[in-house]
C-alpha cells in the first residue's frame, strides 16, 4: 500500500453474528461513513482465522473509527503508517502495540498466513 498518510483498517463484522447481521452492519457502516463524508476503501481479509469485510480510512478519523469499532464489538483496529509500520489497538485496554510492517505478498502467501491478511484492488498484504 503506497501512501503518504496513516490509515486505520477495521471491520463491522462480528464472529458471533449471523451472515445477515454482518451484512446489515456493513451497509450501516457504509452509510455512516458516507453521511460523515469520510472517504473509505472496502477490503476483504481475515483476522484470527475469520474472514471479514474491512474498511480502510484515514487516521484523521480515529475518534469516529474507535466509536464505530466499539459499537460493532471489535477486538481491535489496525493502524499503518506511510513507511509500512503497523500497530494494533486493543479496544478493551486501549493499548497500541507495534506489530511489524505491512508487506505486499502473493495471494497464496496471504491465504496461508494464520494471523490474517488484507486484500483490496487485487493486492494482498500481511504484517511481518
Amino acid at each position: 500500500m503506497q501512501n503518504t498518510k496513516s490509515y486505520i483498517i477495521f471491520s463491522p463484522e462480528f464472529y458471533e453474528n449471523t451472515e445477515s447481521q454482518n451484512q446489515a452492519a456493513i451497509e450501516q457502516l457504509k452509510e455512516t461513513l458516507r453521511t460523515n463524508k469520510i472517504h473509505y476503501k472496502e477490503a476483504n481479509g481475515m483476522y484470527k482465522g475469520v474472514k471479514e469485510t474491512s474498511f480502510i480510512v484515514g487516521s484523521e478519523h480515529e475518534t469516529l473509527v474507535l466509536e464505530l469499532a466499539n459499537k460493532y464489538n471489535q477486538h481491535s483496529v489496525l493502524y499503518f503508517q506511510p513507511n509500512g509500520d503497523a500497530s494494533l489497538r486493543i479496544l478493551e485496554t486501549n493499548k497500541v502495540t507495534p506489530i511489524g510492517k505491512l508487506k505486499a505478498v502473493d495471494k497464496e502467501t496471504a491465504l496461508n498466513n494464520h494471523e490474517g491478511f488484507t486484500s483490496f484492488n487485487g493486492k494482498y498484504f500481511i504484517v511481518v
